[in-house]
């Protein structure tokens, strides 16, 4: 079993954390665990809400943020690679950090969903890359350290530059930040 990963776009923290709600809600009456049955409201709208099918979003699985989106903002700022280049602050979940004896098994810090929320420079970085530039940039990011474990296709990576560049334009036309949501 792999980490799951998706790239969200949204104004604000609050619409991710509605956003994940609503999608806890449906996955507790897919499974079986909510008592009522659902109906949609007077407007027709879903039960639960739309849940995380209302945020832009980017399939990257496979892609861990925690390595690879530094390296792929190293990249593209021509910088020393770092964590410290991706500020990211965590929004999911929203319940208390678990204590020294760690999570229980059916807690969402045992094992996901995970979603952190980028700085805007994170954003303004992807959003800023060139079209004649992305060619070298997923070049470079291919032969980092941190990418070539994962013997990612060179078209692969180009692909995945390119929607992250489009995904951040459109983030930053909108005036949304970028969230990283993982799951194991």
């Amino acid at each position: 079993m792999g980490v799951l990963t998706d790239y969200l776009r949204a104004r604000s923290a609050e619409v991710v954390v509605r956003a994940m709600e609503e999608e806890a809600k449906r996955n507790m009456f897919e499974m079986g665990l909510l008592d009522t049955e659902p109906t949609d409201d007077e407007f027709g709208d879903p039960p639960f809400g739309a849940g995380l099918s209302a945020l832009g979003r980017v399939d990257a699985t496979g892609m861990d943020d925690d390595s690879l989106l530094p390296e792929l903002i190293a990249v593209i700022r021509r910088a020393p690679t770092s964590r410290r280049l991706v500020k990211q602050t965590l929004v999911w979940p929203i319940s208390p950090a678990p204590g020294p004896d760690g999570p229980a098994d059916d807690d969402a810090w045992a094992g996901g969903p995970w979603v952190w929320e980028f700085d805007v420079g994170v954003r303004d970085t992807l959003a800023g890359v060139h079209d004649t530039e992305i060619p070298e940039v997923a070049a470079r990011w291919g032969r980092s350290e941190a990418v070539r474990k994962y013997e990612a296709q060179a078209d692969v990576l180009l692909n995945l530059v390119e929607r992250l560049r489009r995904f951040a334009r459109e983030a930053r036309e909108n005036d949304e930040r970028l969230y990283c949501l993982t799951s194991l």
